[in-house]
């Protein structure tokens, strides 16, 4: 097993805002971390594991977190943990040195399946008329990385027609955050912006681990 160098990758709140007011003045919250869900996976890559848990406060009532390890040995851990000590309302993401994996966070109603996406799941919210962006509160990360917001348009059972933003975490172990995500800068694919953020069907929320093979906690 590859020796534990555990890095340290933390956030709280998922929310919607609007431009034209302070970003504190939060319009929705898509989720703040407080329903407990913890997922490992140690076997060695290619592993995943994934989980579903009822989050009566996240967009849709319920939370999926799915883990996909792509490197790494046997023994050697990607971590992904919601509130895991039902004290801190907090997303916890870690990987042991010489790991790579993806962790993703879905919002697509209630399913109770973690490993797969209902693209309709959450019938058509419209974000655009609630808000006009993303913002999310990172607290602590002490390795740079990627994060990639994709929005799913409810009328494509498919999941051909959706968003995508990428958003770049800082290394910065002991400063916190404050991302945003506009919806006018996102990236569409089958449809325009104004359809999709009008007729949401599903949200992801991944945590790109896949290059930070030194280690991302």
């Amino acid at each position: 097993m590859t020796p534990v160098q555990r890095h340290r990758f933390v956030f709280a709140t998922l929310l919607l805002a609007c431009a034209s007011v302070p970003l504190h003045a939060t319009v929705l919250v898509l989720d703040n971390y407080v329903a407990t869900e913890v997922v490992i996976v140690d076997a060695a890559a290619p592993a995943s594991g994934s989980a579903s848990v009822a989050a009566p406060s996240a967009i849709g009532g319920e939370r999926d977190l799915y883990v996909q390890k792509t490197a790494g040995a046997e023994g050697d851990a990607v971590t992904a943990a919601v509130n895991p000590d039902a004290n801190d309302d907090t997303f916890q993401f870690s990987q042991d040195s010489g790991v790579a994996a993806q962790v993703s966070l879905v919002y697509d109603g209630p399913d109770g399946d973690g490993s797969t996406i209902n693209y309709t799941g959450l019938g058509g919210v419209n974000l655009h008329a609630q808000a006009t962006m993303f913002q999310l509160n990172v607290l602590a990360s002490n390795q740079a990385g990627d994060l990639l917001l994709r929005v799913w348009y409810a009328g494509d059972a498919s999941g051909a027609t959706f968003a995508d933003y990428m958003m770049h975490v800082a290394n910065l172990p002991d400063d916190p955050q404050a991302l945003t995500a506009p919806f006018a800068d996102f990236t569409a694919t089958g449809a325009g912006l104004t359809t999709i953020f009008s007729h949401v069907g599903a949200i992801r929320l991944t945590v790109d681990g896949s290059s930070a093979v030194a280690g991302w906690d």
